[in-house]
């Protein structure tokens, strides 16, 4: 079902510290390729986490969960073998009727302003860009870029491994996953942030990668105990009223 807050609900639930957090992320910088959206977004995904919860967080970190609507299609995850027809009705219907044709047929969709965009990462790029959360220039625009694609080599390294066997993941995250995220570190900022002076994309992908993507918590902190920057990024993140409040109230998902 559809998720929707209210903007003069999520300003009656802000404390101070989540309007820092919304002044922190929330500034519409001077490279942005448009002015915010007429019409309140709507992302549809399965209720699930999965590639649509960068979206969800970026929202939530600059405080606007309340500006759009979080359209959830119902899923059996345990029926997928069965066919999609069978484990979410829904999403088919929704297929046959060509809804989903911008994302070639596959979720998620971000519909704003009667536009439909395909991909989670364009998808997140265009909402970084609308809540001022995409660099303050467009070098660091670039540089945003640079580390969501570092993550992304990181975790392919690490699915690589995995498929290999539950012994050979386990390697990776004991003697791999120091060593990328040192290698990661370098190319963080020095002001708190992945860059720049406040929190953006790179911050939501790095808390999502740290906190959201490995199974194996224990080794995971293990790894993040040796590089200080990253662990502060994503403490910050977690930090973040709006961020904690989302993360609190959530559905309950398998992933």
């Amino acid at each position: 079902g559809k998720i929707v807050r209210t903007s003069s609900d999520a300003d009656a639930d802000a404390t101070p510290t989540l309007r820092r957090c919304h002044r922190l992320t929330h500034i519409h910088t001077t490279h942005s390729l448009t002015p915010l959206a007429n019409m309140p977004a709507e992302l549809t995904y399965f209720n699930l986490r999965g590639v649509a919860e960068g979206a969800r967080l970026l929202y939530a970190a600059a405080g606007k969960s309340g500006e759009f609507t979080d359209n959830r299609i119902p899923v059996d995850v345990s029926k997928f073998s069965e066919g999609v027809a069978v484990a979410a009705p829904q999403f088919a219907e929704g297929r046959e009727a060509g809804t989903f044709k911008m994302n070639m047929n596959r979720i998620p969709i971000l519909v704003v302003d009667g536009a439909t965009i395909g991909q989670s990462s364009a998808i997140e790029r265009y909402i970084a860009r609308q809540l001022g959360m995409y660099g303050s220039t467009d070098v660091e625009g670039a540089l945003i870029d640079m580390i969501a694609e570092h993550i992304k080599d990181i975790s392919k390294s690490y699915q690589d491994e995995k498929k290999k066997g539950p012994e050979a993941a386990a390697t990776w995250l004991k003697d791999s996953l120091p060593e990328w995220l040192g290698k990661l570190e370098a190319t963080l900022g020095s002001e708190g942030f992945a860059v720049g002076n406040k929190m953006s994309w790179a911050d939501i992908k790095l808390f999502q990668f740290m906190r959201e993507y490995f199974d194996d918590k224990e080794s995971v902190a293990t790894a993040e105990a040796t590089v200080p920057k990253v662990s502060a990024i994503v403490k910050a993140v977690e930090s973040c009223e709006g961020v904690k409040l989302y993360l609190e109230t959530r559905p309950a998902t398998p992933f």
